[in-house]
């Protein structure tokens, strides 16, 4: 708690932050270099970020969306112009778009477009578009969604069918489900795109494939035969990207324009297949691409809020530290100190570290494909169907994390200047992007029930399934597998303690609806009928398989520490996050019994006590500039009540008094001479 030092003109808040950060038990620019992999990482990290000083968007929240996108598009490109030749990572991207000041087009042209080429391309191709696309001579885009189709690529209906004679590949949407929907940069930005269409040669149809098309022409006009729209306004203030809207009439391509590196139609309509370890699967190398950068800018975006909701929760006031006093300037409790709003801030904060940590091993796990390197179809199956089952659970869990810290930050979080108002709604959009939650869930649950018939037939897995080869040992039992050791408070404080939990419901959970739908069919359902009946089921043991993989990462991660400190911090994040998600969920039935239940409770308690004096350094750790957070009260100096005053100033409904239309709307009805009066006891009335 805190006396109040407020003056006309300040707040008094400004020694607050700097107090809490004294407070920290360990060094937080180790925390960071844990964050971002290494201390060489974070000096990259920083090289990218630190040339977009000076390009702050401090009234962002009262420019139209024309002078938003006008304004990312100059920033974007006079930054990147510096470096022509700069080729970046997939982690580049994810660390450029979580630092980003808003989010824009330009993203899906390195992140999507780029990437594709870089990818998909033969040698000859990406010597023709890439160093173009790099020095934004080109700019391009990734037009696979359709209006009619998402997530079920296989079912797209843009169609491409090559002119034998013409030598020419005739892209086309054959009804309005055909269209291109959703493509970020479609709309006005991209030159380009790729066009993932269904390729037909004679009346045969050769499946999806990858195609380059130019949209628009030199003067920047729509090509023959290419319409396109932007999709109009979106949930959230900060997404200016134009999504799109591609209709395709005919639309004619060379022959060499279909990505080639892993097949290619010959002059005379040969179609030729490069025979590679992997070629199958490298057409949705892109949407995994995507997937894993998604599960690391959700653990980004949620470190954005809690940054922002923690920072504040140690300013903000409410209540008397005695209520039995009668002073109104008695001294107040920072929200901080209030076991609930800790919970929900710790709770999001651990929720943050741990995503971010399984961003990283994502990135790993992914990069053998994802860089061109090749890999075998059995990892790459994997990496598929992890990724999108992380997706869709990280997605969801920053999303609902957001939120909350929102309202943790009361009244004052409504407000878009708050930065994390904002946040809520631009955010929204990515649990549903690339997929719902629901269906990549089971998309992950048909993996692992072939996973398991794997095991139990002798197979051996690896990675992050290999918890599942005990199923295929000799005598196996559920009930063998599970954890005897006595339920006390200190027991659940252990990471390894709650791993070994949390890795046997994921297999109690995976075993038991394997049983069930074994059994379905043996009744006589199909194993469609029986996968539909048992869908709920699948679900959940996809989602305790994904939280099982993120508290097992984010535990090996604080095994691996070497600073006794950091060590120690880590480990009490990693327990909140196994705890949290054990007080907030309840299929732990079988699991925990009510002891078991009650002793974690009270491990969580201890756990929130203990790293209360660490709240603001962790957050700190995270390491956002003030202009990416772009708050009034999650600013890094604490002055938040004269960044709140300073930001109704500008807003631009102040810039009229009286508001427009009041002379035709308002001042007829009012009782002017009673105005005139001012402050003055009113005579009677007289009815």
């Amino acid at each position: 708690f805190f006396f109040d030092m407020a003056t006309r003109d300040s707040g008094g808040t400004e020694h607050v932050l700097p107090q809490e950060r004294a407070q920290a038990t360990f060094d937080v620019e180790k925390v960071t270099n844990l964050l971002d992999g290494n201390e060489k990482a974070t000096k990259r990290r920083r090289w990218f970020i630190g040339h977009n000083e000076g390009m702050g968007l401090t009234d962002r929240y009262n420019m139209r969306r024309e002078d938003l996108f006008k304004k990312h598009c100059s920033d974007f490109i006079t930054i990147h112009k510096k470096f022509p030749n700069f080729k970046p990572t997939n982690k580049d991207v994810q660390w450029m778009s979580s630092n980003s000041t808003m989010l824009g087009p330009f993203g899906n042209h390195y992140g999507l477009f780029c990437v594709t080429i870089q990818t998909h391309a033969s040698e000859e191709q990406k010597s023709w578009w890439l160093p173009k696309a790099l020095r934004f001579e080109m700019i391009g885009c990734y037009a696979q969604t359709e209006i009619g189709h998402g997530s079920n690529v296989r079912g797209l209906q843009t169609t491409a069918t090559y002119d034998k004679g013409a030598q020419q590949f005739i892209l086309h949407s054959p009804t309005l489900k055909a269209c291109k929907w959703w493509p970020g940069a479609l709309a006005k930005l991209s030159t380009h795109a790729i066009v993932y269409a269904q390729l037909f040669m004679e009346g045969k149809e050769y499946g999806l494939h990858s195609f380059l098309l130019q949209i628009r022409d030199h003067e920047h006009k729509p090509m023959l035969g290419v319409e396109l729209l932007d999709m109009g306004p979106k949930t959230g203030t900060g997404n200016i990207t134009d999504h799109g809207f591609m209709r395709l009439t005919q639309v004619r391509i060379p022959r060499e324009f279909m990505l080639a590196r892993f097949q290619q139609v010959t002059p005379d309509g040969k179609y030729i297949k490069t025979r590679q370890s992997g070629t199958d699967n490298i057409q949705y190398s892109t949407m995994v691409v995507t997937r894993v950068s998604m599960v690391a800018g959700a653990g980004a975006a949620l470190a954005k809020a809690v940054t922002i909701a923690t920072r504040y929760s140690a300013i903000r006031t409410q209540g008397f530290v005695d209520i039995r006093s009668s002073a109104h300037m008695a001294p107040e409790r920072t929200i901080l100190d209030y076991q609930t709003q800790r919970y929900r801030l710790f709770k999001q904060m651990a929720t943050a570290y741990a995503i971010y940590f399984m961003g990283n091993r994502l990135f790993e796990l992914s990069s053998t494909f994802t860089e061109g390197v090749g890999s075998s179809d059995s990892n790459f199956a994997e990496v598929m169907a992890i990724s999108g089952g992380l997706k869709g659970l990280c997605t969801l869990m920053a999303s609902d994390g957001i939120e909350d810290c929102r309202k943790c930050c009361g009244g004052n979080g409504f407000l878009l200047s708050s930065g994390i108002g904002a946040l809520t709604g631009d955010y929204l959009e990515f649990p549903t992007a690339e997929g719902d939650a629901a269906m990549l869930m089971l998309y992950l649950a048909r993996y692992l029930i072939k996973a398991l018939q794997k095991t139990q037939s002798g197979g051996v897995l690896t990675s992050t399934c290999e918890y599942l080869n005990v199923v295929g040992q000799p005598g196996f039992s559920l009930e063998a597998q599970r954890s005897h050791i006595e339920s006390t408070a200190t027991m659940f404080a252990n990471t390894s303690e709650l791993v070994g939990l949390y890795r046997y419901r994921a297999l109690r959970n995976l075993v038991m609806v394997g049983s069930d739908l074994q059994q379905k069919v043996l009744d006589g359902m199909s194993m469609d009928d029986a996968w539909s009946e048992t869908s709920l089921k699948l679900v959940d043991a996809a989602r305790a398989h994904c939280l099982y993989c993120i508290l097992d990462t984010f535990a090996q991660i604080c095994a691996s520490i070497q600073d006794a400190a950091v060590r120690d911090v880590m480990s009490q994040l990693c327990a909140v996050f196994g705890l949290a998600h054990i007080r907030d969920q309840g299929d732990w039935v079988g699991v925990l019994d009510v002891k078991a239940l009650k002793m974690s409770h009270e491990a969580l308690s201890q756990m929130l006590g203990q790293l209360r004096p660490n709240a603001v350094a962790l957050v700190d750790a995270f390491d956002f500039p003030d202009r990416v957070l772009n708050s009034t009260i999650g600013r890094f100096d604490g002055k938040v009540y004269e960044a709140l005053y300073e930001a109704a100033q500008r807003s631009a409904f102040n810039k009229h008094d009286p508001f427009e239309g009041y002379e035709d709307v308002l001042r007829p009805h009012l009782d002017l001479e009673f105005l005139k009066r001012g402050n003055v006891v009113p005579t009677a009335s007289k009815l």
